[in-house]
């Protein structure tokens, strides 16, 4: 069996040209069902009227009050959506979703121990893709395979998610061209979706911000033509209004340990320190330089100074890869 081990990478190193992720911290929630739309639409941000089975959106699940369980990718084939979101997430999420689903026809199910998870990225990506399933990846968002199906990202690094059933079949193709690639344990792809901003929300940030916060309008993840679902009126008011006062960041500097998901952040006043928002995820390179997402006041200036609660290593903003300017 192949061990994906931690990538081992300075922050000053090129990326190599493939990378292959086991993303296990990543789950699955099917939906089907003859109302499984219906329901569906009465629950999520995103709209899945018209969803093909080339395309796929993001979306998030709100609570009344429209702060997240949780956000997610979803694909969809024939009659059957499929959710890929982090697993503790989804663990959050799913006793949530299905509170009202027993007045709807919809079945919704934690799939996970039925799939495996990857993630390819790198200039060679493609067509590495390409070699190991024998297809020719198109332009369409979702490519199916017999035995699952490839999602490509949107950002500046080529990236793919890839799912697949489980079994030593499937194991044994994703196997097959793995010397051409460097292989890595999932937390490198944690870098990468902080490099890209990615409005992911796992446990620690469950049910603590609204979808805006996440910058999950960034990612077309917020339908405001779609109607009515559980907060809308909330996130509505975020866009129409201004209410909203946060957004996902992008902090960086050298630190001396290693930062977790819900480790307090400090910005620096004067010769004061004042919480500012919490780590949602993060990567160390191994030169000791730290990548950390985190949703913070959204009227910060450009150079302000930040740590970690009780580590007095001091973290900058990235630029982020998009503008959060929205068209009106």
């Amino acid at each position: 069996m192949t061990q994906f081990n931690k990538l081992t990478l300075a922050s000053t190193d090129a990326l190599p040209n493939v990378i292959v992720s086991e993303l296990s911290h990543w789950g699955l929630m099917t939906a089907t069902g003859e109302q499984r739309l219906s329901y569906l639409q009465g629950q999520l941000t995103c709209d899945l009227v018209g969803l093909e089975d080339q395309q796929t959106t993001w979306g998030g699940h709100c609570n009344p009050k429209g702060k997240l369980w949780s956000t997610f990718q979803v694909a969809k084939k024939g009659d059957s959506f499929y959710f890929i979101m982090r697993k503790d997430a989804l663990a959050i999420t799913l006793p949530e979703l299905k509170k009202y689903a027993v007045f709807s026809k919809i079945e919704l199910t934690d799939a996970s121990a039925f799939c495996n998870l990857y993630g390819i990225a790198g200039a060679q990506a493609e067509q590495w893709l390409n070699k190991t399933f024998a297809i020719t990846l198109g332009e369409e968002a979702v490519t199916h395979l017999p035995n699952g199906f490839v999602m490509r990202l949107i950002g500046d690094t080529p990236r793919f998610l890839i799912l697949l059933q489980k079994s030593d079949a499937s194991l044994q193709q994703i196997s097959q061209n793995l010397a051409e690639a460097a292989t890595d344990d999932g937390s490198f792809w944690d870098a990468l979706d902080i490099l890209a901003a990615a409005p992911i929300v796992g446990a620690a940030m469950s049910n603590v911000q609204i979808p805006q916060a996440f910058n999950l309008q960034a990612y077309d993840g917020i339908s405001f033509t779609k109607g009515c679902y559980t907060g809308q009126e909330t996130v509505a008011r975020a866009k129409y209004r201004g209410t909203n006062k946060r957004a996902m960041a992008i902090l960086t500097g050298a630190t001396t340990t290693e930062v977790n998901s819900g480790d307090s952040i400090e910005l620096q006043l004067g010769e004061n320190w004042r919480s500012s928002g919490k780590v949602n995820l993060s990567y160390r390179y191994s030169d000791g330089v730290q990548l950390i997402s985190s949703v913070m006041p959204n009227n910060l200036e450009a150079d302000s100074v930040f740590k970690i609660t009780d580590n007095e290593s001091t973290l900058a903003f990235m630029p982020l890869p998009y503008s959060l300017v929205e068209a009106d």
